[in-house]
């Protein structure tokens, strides 16, 4: 998966934490969701009368993307995770500010197509404070 690789070759986070089986990574979009694209379920996602989430081929051969996920932060990905994923992320602090700009930009172009995100600013505001130049 082409996409895939791209993000994680351009990712400038760094993922701890959890999963706590919410199985809201497990949506896909037929377009970025702040274009009005429609959820579509992994078929292999099924939730127990408790509300967590189960996978069907988590013990088997998952895809990467599967392994991966979620490979950005939840805000950006997958929205509805906002209040659930046990998953937060930091800005990578090796990166330099100029290459960490460019390579967001690089994760915003395939994401949104120009179509900014809200949270497109908060995380540019933060890679300038957080990031120096050299």
């Amino acid at each position: 998966m082409v996409e895939v690789e791209f993000i994680k070759e351009n990712s400038i986070f760094i993922r701890s934490g959890s999963c706590n089986r919410c199985g809201k990574c497990c949506i896909a979009y037929d377009k970025h969701p702040l274009l009005g694209g429609k959820k579509i379920w992994c078929k292999d996602l099924s939730f127990d009368d408790k509300g967590i989430a189960t996978c069907a081929t988590h013990e088997a051969e998952r895809p990467q993307i599967c392994i991966d996920n979620p490979i950005y932060p939840t805000p950006c990905m997958v929205p509805e995770a906002i209040e659930t994923c046990g998953y937060s992320w930091i800005i990578n602090p090796a990166l330099k500010k100029a290459d960490a700009l460019k390579k967001f930009n690089n994760l915003c172009d395939l994401c949104h197509r120009k179509a900014t995100c809200e949270f497109y600013n908060e995380i540019i505001g933060e890679i300038n404070t957080s990031l120096i130049d050299e």
